[in-house]
Parts: structure tokens; sequence; C-alpha cells
């Protein structure tokens, strides 16, 4: 504890830490060596007992930097800490974009943006076509009742 998404100084990151030394390693670095020796953030069972104190803390500390900044200063101490993207940032992302998971379908309204197949053969993506207009695969012929004989 914390293990959580957390607002920073401008966007979200997500945190975890569930053990000791890493929560002494991240007080070090964030400059709160204090809540290593404090009785209610100093152990896993201090910090589960006073969980409402200890998430504000954090919440209040990590809006003091970037995402980039804390990303940069917990990662290389093994911290589990990672960038949450906004939607548009995940679709632009180099990984989405090389899996082609964002696919352009040209509609009678204009060009619509969808998902991309996640499952990917060796003939590549499967293809995609536009969804059908309202009503254009309603059944318009009526269906004689059936007769009791």
């Amino acid at each position: 504890m914390p293990a959580q998404i957390f607002a920073t100084g401008d966007g979200y990151l997500t945190l975890f830490i569930t053990h000791d030394t890493f929560w002494s390693k991240f007080c070090k670095a964030a400059g709160k060596i204090e809540w290593t020796t404090d009785p209610a953030y100093a152990t896993m069972a201090a910090r589960s007992a006073n969980r409402d104190t200890v998430l504000e803390g954090v919440s209040n500390m990590m809006l003091t930097r970037t995402t980039a900044r804390w990303l940069a200063l917990l990662q290389p101490l093994g911290i589990v800490i990672a960038g949450v993207r906004s939607l548009e940032d995940a679709m632009q992302c180099e990984h989405t974009l090389a899996r082609d998971m964002v696919v352009e379908i040209a509609t009678p309204e204009g060009i619509l943006r969808l998902m991309g197949n996640p499952i990917k053969g060796d003939s590549g993506g499967s293809s995609m076509s536009a969804p059908p207009l309202l009503g254009e695969h309603n059944c318009t012929e009526s269906t004689p009742a059936a007769t009791a004989t």
C-alpha cells in the first residue's frame, strides 16, 4: 500500500508499493524520509491501518511533480510505476500504430475510426468494412402467416 492510480502535476500514474523495502526507497526519493519512521506510515500493516491518511499524503505529494518526473525518479529504484495515457495518447502510441489497432473505414457519413482486430495471423489483420446503415438489413417483405389445417 499504496497501490492505485494517482493524479500528478500533469496527468496520472499507477503506483504499486506493497513491501516496506520499496516504501523506504519511495520515501527517500520523494523527500519524505520522515515517513519511514512515522508510526502511521513505517510498515505495511501501519499503512493499511491508516489507509486514508497515507493515501491523502501520497496523493498530495504526487501532484508536486509531472508524471515523467515521477517515472524518471522511481523506475530506476525498481518501484512499480507507470504512466496512464489518455485515450488519444493510447491511440497514437507506437505499439498501437505498429499493430494496426486503429483502423479508418469510409462510410457514407465520412471516416469512422475503430479499434482494429487484436488477433493477427500470417496474412496480417482481418479486413473490416463499414457497419450497416440504420435499417439496411431490416426485413421488408412480409411473411405469410402459417395456416392451420
